[in-house]
C-alpha cells in the first residue's frame, strides 16, 4: 500500500465541466474540461468523493460546483486507486471506517483496547474521523472518551473539519464539559481583541504576559503593495522594544504569502520539484534528509520505469538507486544567478548523462528527462534559487496554518483586499452576523482568531487601503488602535 499526498498533484486528473467552468485565462485540454487533481477531492462518510475548497490549481473554481461535475468521476479514479494500493491520506481514513462498519468484532476489540480514548485537537476532526468515533462509542466498549477541542480554532474546512458536527457528537456521547477559560500566553489586551472574532467572552490573561501595556494595532498598506507592511511592522516592534527575531507575519493564503516575501512561483512537476529541492539542501550547506532522498530516488525511478514503485526494488536494485540519487544530488548545478529555465535545462543534462549510464544500453526510458526537465517559457524570466530556497530574512510571511499551536512574541496578520468573490476584511469583524454568514466566512473568523491568539505580547492586523471606514471602526470597537 502506498500512501500519495502532494504527489499527486501530477499524476490523475478529474476532468470537469464545460470551457465556461474554468476561470478567466486558464487554459482547458482538448477536451475542453478543467483537469482538477484527484487529490483535491475527500471521500466523505458516504463514499461519495468531496472537493471542500477551490483547488488550488484554480482558486477561481468554486468548491461546490467542483463537487457537482467532478465527484462522480474522482469516486471512480480513487476507488481504481485503492484496488490498485494507491491512497491519499483522507483514503485511509474512509477505508479506516469501512473496515468499522464491515467489521463489528473489530470494531468492538479496538474499543475495548484501551483504558481511555483521547482525542486531541478535536475541533478538525473531518466528517470519516467522528463517524470512526461513532461507531467506536457505539460499541458500548470504551470505558473512557476524552475529547480536547477549542471549537473557536477549527480552521480545516478544506479537509472536512466542521465543529458545529463534532459539538453535535459530544452531546449526543454525553461527555461532561470542562471548560477552560484561562489564557497563559497572551495579554489581557490581546485576549479582548481576540474575543472579538467570537462570540464568546474573552479569556483571562493569567500569564507572565498578562499585564502588557501593547495595545493591538491596526496598519495599513496599499492594495497592490502588501509587502511595505513588512516595513511598517518592523516600525512598530522598534517603537515598543520588542524583538524581530520572535515576530512572524500570517497570511491567510500561499499567494499573498509570497506576495508578502516578494516571491513569485510557478508550478513545476515532481521531477523538477524534487530535484530542485535537493539541491536547495545543499545549498544550505546540509546533508540530505530521508525525506528529500526519496522524492529524488522517487523521481529517478519514475523517469527509468515509470510506475514502478522503490518498494519493488530488490535489495541490489536500490542499493544502486541510492547510489545514483546520491550522484545526481552532488552533479546538479548551483543555482547562482541562473534562471529557472536554465537551471531546468542544465539538470536535464547531467541526469541524462548519469542515466545513459545507469541503464543498459538500448534500454528505453519510461519517463525520459526530455519529457520531465523541460525548458518552458513560464520559467525563463524566474530565478531558480526563488523556487527552491527560502530567504533567511528577519520577517519572512508564513500562512496562519504552519503557526497553529505555536506561542510567538509578536503577529502581523495581513488581511486580502476584497475581491469579487469575498471580502475577507469585512468578514473578520463581522461576528454579531455569525447567523447570517456561511460556513466558510465563519472559519474566517476562526482563522482570524487562530492568529491572533498566536501573539504574547504584540498583535496587529494590516488592512488595505482600500477598505472603508465604517469596516476599520468595527476593529476599533474590537479592542484595536489605528497607526500610522
Amino acid at each position: 500500500m502506498l500512501v500519495r499526498d502532494a504527489e499527486w498533484a501530477g499524476w490523475r486528473k478529474v476532468m470537469i465541466g464545460e470551457p465556461s467552468t474554468a476561470p478567466a485565462g486558464v487554459a482547458t485540454d482538448e477536451k475542453k474540461k478543467l483537469p482538477v487533481c484527484v487529490a483535491d477531492f475527500h471521500l466523505d462518510r458516504t463514499g461519495k468523493a468531496i472537493c471542500h475548497s477551490s483547488p488550488e490549481a484554480f482558486p477561481g473554481l468554486d468548491p461546490a460546483k467542483a463537487t457537482r461535475l467532478g465527484h462522480k468521476q474522482a469516486h471512480d479514479f480513487k476507488r481504481s486507486h485503492a484496488r490498485q494500493g494507491y491512497l491519499s491520506q483522507s483514503d485511509i481514513l474512509y477505508w479506516s471506517l469501512d473496515v468499522l462498519r464491515r467489521s463489528p468484532r473489530i470494531a468492538r476489540a479496538l474499543a475495548g483496547r484501551f483504558d481511555e480514548l483521547i482525542v486531541d485537537e478535536a475541533q478538525d476532526t473531518s466528517d470519516v474521523q467522528v463517524a470512526c468515533l461513532e461507531l467506536l462509542r457505539d460499541t458500548g466498549r470504551l470505558k473512557s472518551l476524552v475529547v480536547v477541542a477549542d471549537l473557536e480554532q477549527s480552521i480545516y474546512g478544506f479537509q472536512g473539519a466542521d465543529p458545529e458536527r463534532f459539538a453535535a457528537f459530544a452531546s449526543k456521547s454525553q461527555l461532561e464539559p470542562l471548560e477552560l477559560k484561562q489564557n497563559f500566553r497572551s495579554s489581557t489586551l490581546i485576549c479582548r481583541a481576540a474575543s472579538g472574532f467570537t462570540r464568546r467572552d474573552a479569556d483571562e490573561a493569567v500569564g507572565e504576559n498578562a499585564d502588557c501595556p501593547i495595545r493591538p494595532e491596526v496598519l495599513r498598506y496599499e492594495d497592490d503593495n502588501p509587502a511595505a507592511v513588512i516595513v511598517a511592522l518592523r516600525q512598530r516592534l522598534e517603537v515598543h522594544d520588542l524583538p524581530l527575531n520572535d515576530a512572524v507575519v500570517l497570511a491567510r493564503s500561499r499567494k499573498m504569502r509570497d506576495k508578502l516575501n516578494e516571491v513569485e512561483r510557478v508550478s513545476c512537476n515532481r521531477v523538477v520539484r524534487a530535484l530542485g529541492n535537493a539541491a536547495a539542501v545543499r545549498e544550505r550547506g546540509r546533508p540530505l534528509g530521508a525525506t528529500e532522498i526519496r522524492a529524488v530516488e522517487e523521481a529517478l525511478l519514475w523517469m527509468i520505469a515509470g510506475e514502478r514503485e522503490l518498494v519493488d526494488l530488490d535489495v541490489e536494485r536500490r542499493r544502486r538507486l541510492r547510489r545514483l540519487s546520491a550522484e545526481t544530488w552532488r552533479a546538479l548545478p548551483r543555482f547562482g544567478e541562473l534562471t529557472l529555465a536554465d537551471w531546468v535545462s542544465q539538470s536535464r543534462v547531467v541526469v541524462s548523462d548519469l542515466l545513459d549510464g545507469f541503464v543498459h544500453a538500448g534500454t528505453e526510458l519510461k519517463h525520459p528527462p526530455s519529457q520531465q526537465l523541460k525548458n518552458l517559457k513560464s520559467q525563463r524570466l524566474l530565478l531558480a534559487r526563488s523556487q527552491f530556497v527560502v530567504n533567511s530574512v528577519e520577517l519572512e510571511a508564513r500562512t496562519v496554518h504552519s503557526v497553529k499551536g505555536r506561542s510567538i512574541d509578536s503577529v502581523l496578520l495581513v488581511v486580502e483586499p476584497a475581491t469579487s468573490r469575498r471580502d475577507r476584511a469585512r468578514v473578520l469583524c463581522s461576528v454579531d452576523e455569525h447567523g447570517t454568514l456561511s460556513p466558510e466566512e465563519r472559519e474566517e473568523l476562526r482563522i482570524g482568531f487562530v492568529s491572533v491568539t498566536r501573539a504574547e505580547r504584540y498583535c496587529a492586523v494590516a488592512l488595505p487601503d482600500s477598505v472603508p471606514e465604517d469596516v476599520l471602526q468595527r476593529y476599533l470597537k474590537m479592542g484595536f488602535v489605528a497607526v500610522g
